[in-house]
Order: C-alpha cells, then sequence, then structure tokens
C-alpha cells in the first residue's frame, strides 16, 4: 500500500541520519531539515491509519533522541519563545493539572496531561529547530506537501472507486484517503490549505511564471478533495480561505462580482425550478449531509453543559467527558464504558449505532464543542485557557503581519496572512469539533500549532540578522 511504503521510506531516511549524527551533524545541514520535513509529513499523514502509532510515536521519540543528542555533544545554547507563549503554555497546563487533582479519573486525566506535555515538548524542539529562513520555509513546506498528499490521496481513491464501478456519493459514502476517517483529512487540509495559497501569493508577488496555473490547481483540488470527503468542516474552512485571501480582490472587482454573482443565482434557480425534481434534492442533501443537522451534536451539547453546571469551576477532570455523557442508569443496559470501547475495537460491533451519546458504538469521548469541552472537563478555567491561547496567536499574527507588510519582508508577510486566516478557519471549525487543541493523537494538533511556530519564529531570525 502506498502509505506503507511512504512510511517506510520516511522511517528509513530516519535512521540513515542518526546513524550520521556522531559525524554529521554540523557539517550537513541539509540532512537535519530533511528530517524534519520527512517528519512532520510521516506526523501528520499517519493518522489514523493501521499502525500509526508505531510510525508517528516511533519517530517522535527518535527526534527526542536527536534533539538530545546535538545539544549534549554539540550545542548547549537553547531558544526560548517569547515569554508571553511561555507563560501561555504554563498557564494552560497548570490549568489542566488543578483539573487533575480533584478528578474521579486520575489515571485518564494524567494520560491526557502527559501527552499535552510531551507535545509541548515537541512545540519547542520545532521552535528550537528554525534557526534560518531555510529551516523556517522547510516547515512552511512540509505543512503544504503535508495537506497536498491528503488531497492527493483523496483523489486517488476517488479515481480508483469511480474506475471500479462504486458510487462516489451517497449518505454513507465518505472518501478518506489514507485517513480512516473524513473529518481528520478534512482537518489537516483546512489548516494547510491557506498555508499553501499564502505561500503561492508570496511567489506571485515575486512574478514567477505559472503561479496562477498552480493556485487555482491547488484551489480546485481542495474542493473536489472537500466533495468526496463531504467533511463540512473543509467545505468551511475553504470558502472562508478564498474569500478572506482574495478579500482585496474582490474588493476591487467587487460590481463585476455582484453582477456574476446574480447572474449565477439566477442561472441556478431556473435551472432547479425547471430540471431537478423533490427526490434529487433529497438525494443531494443526503450526499452532502445537509439532511443529518447536527448529527446528535444537540444532545452531546446539552450532557455537556449540565456536565458544566455540575463542575463549574474544574471540571470533571482531562480527558474524562466520556465517563460523564451517559448516566450509570443509561449505560447499564449496554455496559460499562470499557466494554462498550472493547466492544467495537475488538468485534466491530454495531449494534450500538442509534443509542444517543454512543456514534457507531464509539462512546462519545468529547463534547464536539471546543468550548463545552473544555468547560466539561476543565472547568471555566480551562476555558480561560484557551481563549488565552487564541487570543495570543491572533495577537501575535495580526502584530507581525502589520509589522511585516510595512517593511516588505517575503515570505513572511504572505505566510503569516495564511497562518492567521487558517486560525480563524480553525475557530470556526472548533465550534463543532474539538479536534486540534492538544487532544487524541499528536498529529491532530500539529498542524494547527505548526502555524503558530511559523508566525513567533520570524522575530528571533531578524534579531539574529539571518531572516
Amino acid at each position: 500500500m502506498l502509505y506503507v511504503a511512504v512510511s517506510r521510506l520516511y522511517l528509513l531516511s530516519y535512521f540513515n541520519i542518526f546513524h550520521s549524527l556522531n559525524t554529521m551533524v554540523r557539517s550537513n545541514k541539509t540532512k537535519l531539515d530533511w528530517f524534519m520535513f520527512s517528519y512532520i509529513l510521516l506526523v501528520l499523514l499517519t493518522r489514523q491509519v493501521p499502525y500509526h502509532q508505531v510510525f508517528s510515536y516511533g519517530a517522535t521519540a527518535l527526534l527526542l533522541i536527536i534533539f538530545l543528542t546535538r545539544k549534549l555533544l554539540y550545542e548547549s545554547n537553547l531558544h526560548f519563545p517569547p515569554p508571553l507563549i511561555v507563560c501561555t503554555i504554563w498557564f494552560y497546563l497548570a490549568a489542566i493539572f488543578v483539573s487533575l487533582l480533584f478528578s474521579c479519573y486520575l489515571v485518564e486525566g494524567a494520560r491526557q496531561l502527559t501527552r499535552e506535555i510531551f507535545f509541548f515538548i515537541i512545540f519547542f524542539i520545532i521552535y528550537d529547530y528554525i534557526r534560518s529562513e531555510n529551516q523556517w520555509r522547510t516547515v512552511v513546506q512540509a505543512l503544504i506537501w503535508s495537506g497536498g498528499l491528503a488531497v492527493i490521496s483523496v483523489l486517488v481513491e476517488g479515481v480508483l472507486l469511480f474506475l471500479s464501478g462504486e458510487a462516489l456519493s451517497g449518505a454513507d459514502v465518505r472518501i478518506s484517503g489514507v485517513f480512516t476517517n473524513p473529518n481528520v483529512a478534512g482537518l489537516l487540509i483546512s489548516v494547510c490549505f491557506p498555508v499553501a495559497i499564502g505561500f503561492l501569493q508570496w511567489k506571485q508577488s515575486l512574478q514567477r511564471k505559472r503561479v496562477n496555473i498552480y493556485m487555482w490547481f491547488v484551489a480546485l483540488s481542495t474542493i473536489a478533495a472537500a466533495i468526496l470527503t463531504v467533511s463540512r468542516g473543509l467545505f468551511l474552512g475553504f470558502f472562508f480561505s478564498m474569500i478572506a485571501l482574495n478579500l482585496d480582490i474582490i474588493w476591487k472587482v467587487r460590481y463585476k462580482l455582484l453582477l456574476i454573482t446574480c447572474s449565477i443565482l439566477f442561472i441556478a434557480i431556473v435551472f432547479g425550478i425547471i430540471f431537478i425534481d423533490s427526490e434529487m434534492i433529497t438525494s443531494f442533501y443526503a450526499s452532502m449531509r445537509i439532511d443529518r443537522g447536527l448529527s446528535g451534536r444537540g444532545f452531546i451539547w446539552g450532557r455537556a453543559w449540565k456536565i458544566f453546571t455540575s463542575y463549574p469551576l474544574l471540571g470533571t477532570g482531562p480527558g474524562t467527558f466520556l465517563y460523564y455523557i451517559l448516566s450509570p442508569a443509561e449505560l447499564l443496559p449496554h455496559g460499562t464504558v470499557e466494554q462498550i470501547r472493547y466492544m467495537y475495537f475488538q468485534h466491530g460491533d454495531m449494534s450500538l449505532m442509534h443509542v444517543p451519546g454512543i456514534f457507531a458504538g464509539v462512546i462519545s469521548n468529547s463534547a464536539h464543542n471546543l468550548w463545552l469541552d473544555m468547560a466539561a472537563n476543565t472547568g471555566i478555567v480551562g476555558v480561560v485557557a484557551v481563549v488565552i491561547i487564541f487570543f495570543v496567536f491572533g495577537y501575535f499574527a495580526v502584530n507581525k503581519i502589520q509589522v511585516f507588510k510595512s517593511n516588505k519582508q517575503e515570505p513572511y508577510y504572505w505566510v503569516a496572512r495564511g497562518c492567521l486566516v487558517g486560525l480563524i478557519a480553525f475557530f470556526l471549525r472548533s465550534q463543532f469539533e474539538v479536534t486540534g487543541i492538544l487532544r487524541g493523537a499528536l498529529s491532530e494538533s500539529l498542524p494547527f500549532w505548526l502555524t503558530f511556530l511559523l508566525v513567533i519564529c520570524v522575530p528571533r531570525m531578524q534579531k539574529s540578522g539571518t531572516g
């Protein structure tokens, strides 16, 4: 399989680099750049594929070993993020830790806290790695390629299904490429897409040839992937990113755009009245999952709010939502939380498909809303910590965009603008999902935080004179 071959290739490159560390760390920085590039691709693209823990966590452990080897043998200096970032991270971890102390599920909460601590270690390692514009660009290109390969894998699977004669649309047809969950593919693509467009807009500002063709190709392939994955979050992120990143052009041609939009809407309405019947509309709604509404989120949101009002200050503890969403009386006919999870993961039992709070046999482990999830798990203290994270990210992005624009610093301005648009698109998505803020696998959080790194790393490079 393609993803297995790619993963093996990446791991082989890791071991080759690790073998040559003792003699070539300083003399051959290109290999270290390739390691970081391939590490990011590997972690992001192995999310939820078979044995992804072996690849992503193994590569993460190897990254830690290489970092410690470099610091102990060759480099003793460390580069810390700005004090505001450090304080934000410490406050977030402190909120999680205090919530854990008062939780009834200490083991589960400790696992969640440990994952988040290790994630911030990875965050710091990548921050420390970026010492020049070339290394900064390595991370940018890794993000772009990760999103691009996710799109390509979705399109390839779609083509294979089409050639095999299977349906590409329907209520239950969702193509996810190398991912088993289309929503995870949509999350990765929606975060990487505005960064890719921002990078291409920088190339366009340099009057590079064929950039417009590349931009159209990226946009069209992304919307095709959104249609195949039927990821509503990806649709939302795509259209918002396209409007926000091209707002200046839209403003200049607003009258022509308004005329074209009205004409298209008029033609679409006439076409719909003449040719489209109610059965076709129903089929379209089912294919796009419009008929599903919130897909059971109303029930989950109500339970999350009830949990929060019962534990308003510190919540029930990190990672404990699945233990509280259903009362013991509601769980009794189906078994304990552990039994339900075992039945699904070991036997594929789908008998609990339509039980409220349990989706396809998997008891809901999040509130499918970032704020309600944090409120239920960590109380008002955790909500404040996440609000600060978004505020600090937005503050740095807006401030740096203004500085880069006034100083005509390329390509920082265009990429930072793409990162800010990705932040806003992610913020919109977080009203319906939780993935991306230090929950679950490393790969769910990494794209969001890499865009943060791309913004905050630039001032340090300016100061050292390498930017």
